[in-house]
């Protein structure tokens, strides 16, 4: 009926019901009965006199139920109208860049992420676009520019678990340049923190070995021993720290520790999941080791 009398004052009234249903739902924060009524009457669109906030409800809404693209044609077209609150600028752009890395726009990110920063530098969603700047240039191998998205995530962020996930990945990067005094100093940091894990003492352990470390790793290494849970971790950390033992010369330990490994390995055989192929790499380490060790010591 509003299609076969657009222009009159009856149909102008009926559309404007229409958007108050359409405005009543956003305003409960029902995005699944939102949608179903948008998808229902959506051909009506070019008819009715919708909303800056009634469109950013709609592109939150497909935003919620993972449709990225559907999201991503609302906030373009927000972002597009002229006289829009600045307000609703910020959050149909941070809506942009989120959704458009869902769909996997990766220049869309990154061209939306640089003008967000530019226009707010202090804006409301400053680290979740630094964040995926900060993802994007670790994929690309950028670090350096990671490194300066996720020190920006650090000094905005107001959640606990986006600044545990910023320090690692900032440390991420700091390993891949090869930058091993701030690696370390910065896993210092983090094990000071009750959020740290056995993964990050792990870690830390792994990087002090890579670095010829060795009395440090095997302090770090012991005291992982009682926190492994998994099969491949408990050897991994059995032959690091045998590895360690090695280099400050306790063979008796270190023979100890390789010995443990292939009995480990014996008592997995046969059973339901076996092992992985990483532990059986590990195994077959330790193995060559205990044959080294075992030659070295006949020459003596």
């Amino acid at each position: 009926l509003i299609t076969a009398r657009v222009g009159t004052v009856w149909a102008r009234k009926a559309a404007q019901a229409m958007v108050s249903i359409f405005e009543r739902l956003a305003a409960q924060q029902d995005p699944a009965r939102l949608l179903s009524l948008w998808e229902s009457y959506n051909q009506l669109r070019s008819l009715l006199p919708l909303s800056v906030a009634l469109r950013l409800s709609l592109a939150h809404a497909y935003r919620e139920f993972a449709l990225p693209r559907q999201a991503l044609r609302w906030y373009n077209e927000i972002l597009a109208i002229n006289s829009v609150p600045p307000a609703a600028i910020e959050e149909a752009l941070a809506g942009k860049i989120a959704v458009a890395r869902q769909a996997g726009e990766i220049a869309v990110v990154k061209q939306a992420g640089a003008q967000y920063e530019q226009q707010y530098p202090q804006g409301r969603w400053i680290d979740e676009v630094a964040w995926e700047l900060g993802e994007i240039a670790m994929e690309e191998g950028r670090y350096e520019e990671a490194k300066t998205q996720y020190a920006l995530v650090l000094a905005h962020t107001k959640t606990k678990e986006r600044r545990l996930h910023a320090q690692r990945r900032l440390l991420a990067a700091h390993k891949a340049t090869g930058e091993w005094d701030q690696v370390l100093a910065g896993y210092r940091e983090l094990l000071q923190t009750a959020e740290a894990t056995p993964a990050d003492l792990l870690e830390y352990a792994d990087v002090l070995f890579e670095q010829e470390q060795y009395q440090k790793a095997a302090a770090t290494y012991e005291r992982l021993i009682e926190m492994t849970d998994g099969l491949e971790q408990r050897l991994w950390v059995q032959y690091r720290l045998a590895r360690s033992y090695q280099q400050l010369g306790k063979r008796d330990q270190a023979k100890a520790l390789f010995d443990n490994i292939v009995e480990a390995s014996s008592s997995t055989e046969g059973t339901q999941d076996g092992q992985s192929g990483f532990a059986t790499a590990i195994v077959a380490a330790a193995t060559a080791q205990q044959a080294a060790l075992a030659s070295s010591g006949r020459e003596k």
